[in-house]
């Protein structure tokens, strides 16, 4: 199918295809199924099988997730022409991870895994442009039920992500250390960490918790000015999204709101080590 073949509506500025010229694109097309979707319709559902990718032409969709807590469904995203979903369950286990619904009438293009496999070996920019917004879009999700930040606007999680920096830690590995100065706060992307420090009677390691994707920690030093209250290492590989002070007091003169959740959130820790500690007895 040459270029000029391809039907002129088709030629969405997309930006999974970005990199590929117009001669690559249609080579491709030829792969692509076209699906219209009438309004109010789900095209994915959470939980459900699913690792084929679409590409939206025209209309807009709503992408959304359920709360753990509630099971209420959360806005993350809306998408229109010339964007993307589904990667989620392309790199990961064949599953939707959120729910996708027609907020218009919508045109779709639609890409199996198999396809796409065939695709990305062929072009490889295009795994490329699609692992980029996969990756951000696991920080927005995580970004979005962190209790730090579950309140914010998806545009505001946006915003926000850029002032974080990924980094990560091996199996066992000291994140930060009691007693050490800090000027950095943490949220944990992916893995489990553990939170110790050293009892002030017999000086042997007490465990006061375990955190995972969405907990964070560090916030002390920098709401307190105080040095680090615990020491928090790796359980498992962890990948944890870091923000230095000053991006910290950025984000706070414009979320205020934060310094109390974070404030409620040092009371609470402070009184679950007292109540640690008096356990041991």
């Amino acid at each position: 199918m040459s270029e000029e073949e391809i039907p002129r509506e088709k030629k969405i500025e997309s930006l999974l295809f970005a990199p590929l010229s117009d001669e690559e694109f249609a080579r491709i097309y030829q792969k692509l199924r076209s699906v219209k979707v009438p309004e109010g319709v789900k095209i994915c559902r959470e939980g459900e099988e699913g690792d084929s990718i679409f590409i939206i032409v025209e209309g807009e969709v709503e992408v959304s997730k359920s709360l753990p807590e509630t099971g209420e469904e959360k806005v993350l995203a809306r998408l229109g022409p010339g964007d993307f979903f589904g990667e989620f369950g392309y790199f990961i286990d064949g599953r939707r991870h959120a729910s996708v619904t027609a907020l218009s009438d919508l045109e779709l293009l639609e890409i199996t895994k198999a396809d796409m496999d065939e695709i990305t070996q062929q072009y490889p920019q295009v795994k490329e442009v699609m692992l980029k917004f996969y990756k951000e879009r696991v920080l927005d999700n995580l970004l979005a039920f962190s209790p730090l930040t579950q309140g914010f606007s998806p545009q505001e999680r946006r915003k926000l992500i850029e002032k974080f920096k990924l980094q990560e830690y091996q199996e066992g590995e000291v994140v930060v250390e009691e007693g050490e100065e800090g000027d950095a706060m943490f949220l944990i992307k992916s893995g489990k960490a553990e939170v110790t420090t050293i009892d002030p009677r017999d000086k042997r390691r007490l465990t006061l918790a375990r955190l995972g994707p969405g907990d964070f920690f560090g916030e002390v030093s920098l709401i307190k000015n105080k040095p680090r209250t615990a020491t928090v290492s790796a359980l498992t590989p962890l990948e944890v999204m870091v923000i230095d002070r000053q991006s910290f007091q950025e984000l706070t003169q414009e979320h205020p709101e934060i310094v109390d959740l974070l404030e409620q959130t040092i009371e609470k820790r402070v009184e679950d080590t007292i109540k640690r500690i008096r356990e041991k007895k």
